[in-house]
């Protein structure tokens, strides 16, 4: 734990978690064809090379920050289909967007354990995770990628549902998962 102090000289008003300095990368930038904002603005851009996270330099600014949690998610999250067994399809099956497969996971998973890092995962909630367009959230495709992380000894440690479903009454034309989901 580490104390907050408003003031070196003040009392301690709080403490948090040694791993609150943590940072976020997009999955946009992961899953394939990637898929990101343009730096200008002007939208997004797609068919980038995926996240390299053997970059060294990297790893170093990264292993810095350590304890921390790095979190994969953002608005992909809500459009990937996870491939993890076999070789992954040309195109995401409809109504998916983008294809995270093993090797995917597995860097992530290399670049968390080399950097000391744990790892909050945005699983997919959205309209590929249900059977028809009014469906209740289906757990297929998240389990299939926690035995996968699981058998790897990837550092797995946080799973978030969705990715901001507070802003999906705006952002995704009123999924909902429910409480028993």
């Amino acid at each position: 734990m580490t104390t907050i102090r408003l003031r070196a000289t003040d009392d301690a008003v709080s403490e948090v978690d040694e791993r609150y300095l943590s940072f976020c990368i997009d999955l946009g930038q992961i899953a394939e064809p990637t898929r990101f904002w343009n730096p200008d603005g002007s939208g997004e851009t797609t068919g980038r090379p995926s996240y390299d996270f053997g970059r060294v330099r990297l790893r170093n600014l990264a292993r810095a920050l350590a304890p921390a949690l790095l979190r994969i998610g953002g608005t992909e999250a809500d459009r990937a289909f996870y491939a993890l067994d076999g070789a992954p399809p040309a195109r995401p099956p409809p109504p998916y967007c983008s294809v995270l497969t093993a090797a995917h996971v597995d860097a992530v998973g290399a670049f968390a354990k080399a950097c000391g890092l744990q790892i909050m995962f945005a699983v997919n909630a959205g309209w590929g995770a249900r059977a028809n367009t009014n469906g209740p959230w289906e757990a297929a495709q998240a389990r299939a990628l926690m035995k996968y992380v699981r058998a790897r000894g990837h550092a797995f440690v946080v799973w978030e549902l969705g990715n901001e479903p507070n802003g999906w009454p705006f952002l995704q034309r009123n999924l909902a998962v429910s409480p028993e989901a």
